[in-house]
């Protein structure tokens, strides 16, 4: 009983695998199908891509073949009408030589020689005419590129500093106890300096500095020299400023002629009458829109002098015209003045002997007069070098110290006035005035007639403070 269970289990096992295998089979059959399906889509898929890729291909060979009959057409006609306009040419080339030669069959030979040579020059004359204009092109396409080849060599041979001149300098103080001599008990000390140099001094600050500041250089290198003199000596009282600004005076007027003769030396432009050597060393303490006065007259020298290398002019004339262009601004100080500066140089350079030519130079640096000489116009090429390159000048500096010159010049001319101070970069005044001219009563009011005058003609000007004094000293001597 046991063994027909176990067979009947057996056949139902073997049946079972038998059923499965049949489901397998099925299965995979459909599978087959479905791939073969899928690959015949894909092909007929891929076909149909690749017929319309030649149908674009045939189309876009279609289009060329169509473009280039096109071309082909273009160009016939374009050949045809060519060949139509040599035939015109031709044919009116032919009918004037028939005409010429018509003519010329009706000349004796002599007159038939003269025709043909009129005829020949005609056409030599129209072809050379024709070459020069293309020379001349060529010509001055070189000279510009040349020109500029030979500024460009100077301007790198000649380093220069762009630095501008300030307005203010600062001086290190020893200790706490100098800032306290220099201000002086009740400030007695550092009134009388601002009243005798005529220059801003400003001690409040964190650090051990005075910073001393004017728009006129000669001004500021006074007041510094000094201080630097009251600093050494320790002895620091409002006689003792008065005599070492008076000796910083003489000191500096002595060395005018020294800075010309430098600046000639390095310019090397030889031997200068002793007044021009004189007006080159004030130049130092003259700004330019910014620009130290004798460091551009040096510079513009100096590249006056590579310039007229480069081109064969005059070097020496080149070189001594720039250096000198300028010597009028020391006479010509305020801008209402009758004559230029370069009027006022002339007259100078005339008084000392100069050369025409080197007059002549200084006298077109500005077009004054029009250039006639090649070294006239080098000396206006280089002084415009000089005054433009980046960083050389200031427009706004220079008008603000043409502000405050025409606030002092404006003070100034006031009767019984013996010197103004322009402080604070024009926001005070401090006017000294003659005690033998004006009384304390015209003093008194005088500080209100300055201030009227500025607030008609100077509207702009702002908030100013002015201060007048007027000092009486009496002075004897005991024996």
């Amino acid at each position: 009983m046991t063994l027909l269970i176990g067979l009947l289990l057996l056949l139902g096992s073997l049946g079972g695998l038998a059923i499965a295998a049949f489901a397998w089979e099925q299965g995979l059959q459909r599978r087959l199908k479905q791939r073969e399906q899928v690959i015949r889509a894909e092909t007929q898929s891929s076909l149909s891509d690749r017929e319309q890729a030649l149908g674009r291909a045939e189309l876009a060979l279609k289009q060329q073949e169509q473009d280039l009959k096109a071309q082909e057409q273009q160009q016939s006609e374009q050949l045809q009408q060519q060949e139509q306009a040599l035939a015109v040419r031709l044919a009116a080339t032919a009918d004037a030589e028939q005409k010429r030669l018509q003519t010329l069959a009706g000349l004796t030979p002599e007159q038939a020689r003269v025709q043909v040579r009129a005829d020949a020059q005609q056409v030599l004359g129209d072809w050379y005419e024709q070459q020069w204009q293309a020379y001349q092109a060529v010509l001055q396409a070189k000279q510009q590129a040349l020109a500029q080849e030979q500024l460009l060599q100077v301007m790198q041979a000649q380093s220069a500093s762009t630095v501008r001149a300030a307005t203010t300098k600062t001086l290190i103080l020893p200790s706490a106890q100098m800032r306290g001599r220099i201000i002086g008990k009740a400030g007695k000390n550092i009134q009388a300096f601002r009243q005798i140099t005529g220059v801003e001094i400003n001690l409040e600050n964190d650090h051990l500095e005075a910073v001393l500041s004017a728009f006129d250089p000669l001004q500021l290198t006074l007041a510094s020299r000094t201080l630097e003199q009251l600093i050494q000596e320790g002895r620091i009282f409002p006689d003792r400023i008065d005599a070492v600004f008076n000796f910083q005076q003489q000191v500096i007027e002595a060395e005018l002629p020294q800075l010309g003769a430098a600046a000639a030396g390095k310019a090397g432009v030889g031997e200068l009458d002793p007044k021009l050597l004189e007006m080159l060393g004030r130049l130092n303490y003259r700004l330019s829109y910014g620009q130290n006065g004798l460091d551009h007259s040096l510079e513009v020298s100096q590249l006056a002098g590579r310039l007229a290398e480069s081109l064969g002019a005059d070097i020496s004339v080149a070189r001594r015209a720039g250096l000198l262009h300028d010597l009028g601004k020391v006479l010509v100080k305020s801008q209402d003045s009758e004559l230029t500066h370069t009027q006022a140089g002339i007259d100078l350079l005339q008084a000392a002997g100069e050369s025409p030519e080197v007059m002549h130079a200084v006298a077109a640096h500005h077009f004054e007069v029009e250039p006639q000489t090649h070294e006239a116009v080098i000396v206006q090429i280089a002084d415009t070098l000089s005054a433009a390159r980046p960083g050389a000048r200031s427009q706004v500096l220079q008008q603000q110290v043409e502000r405050l010159q025409e606030l002092e010049h404006l003070v100034a001319v006031i009767p019984g006035v013996e010197s103004v101070q322009v402080l604070r970069l024009g926001q005070e005044l401090r006017v000294i005035v003659d005690p033998d001219k004006l009384s304390e009563v015209q003093t008194g009011r005088l500080s209100f007639e300055i201030a009227r005058r500025i607030e008609q003609e100077m509207p702009a000007a702002g908030q100013v403070k002015i201060s007048v004094i007027r000092e009486v000293k009496y002075t004897d001597f005991a024996h």
